[in-house]
């Protein structure tokens, strides 16, 4: 499991391939599942890369 910043990944253990899924913690709501796939594009998960502190998941 990566975590940054409110958000983490993690995998299932029966799932075949190399998909992860990645959550976004809200404090009102807990850990919500965002995306699921090989390749996380931050954009589309509305984070925006810092060059100084990037996300470990996304590409």
């Amino acid at each position: 499991m990566d975590c940054w910043k409110g958000w983490a990944t993690g995998w299932d253990r029966d799932q075949e391939g190399d998909g992860m899924y990645v959550f976004q913690y809200n404090a009102g709501q807990g850990w919500r599942i965002k995306g699921q796939g090989s390749a996380i594009e931050c954009g589309q998960l509305g984070i925006t890369i810092d060059p100084d502190d990037p996300p470990p998941f996304c590409y």
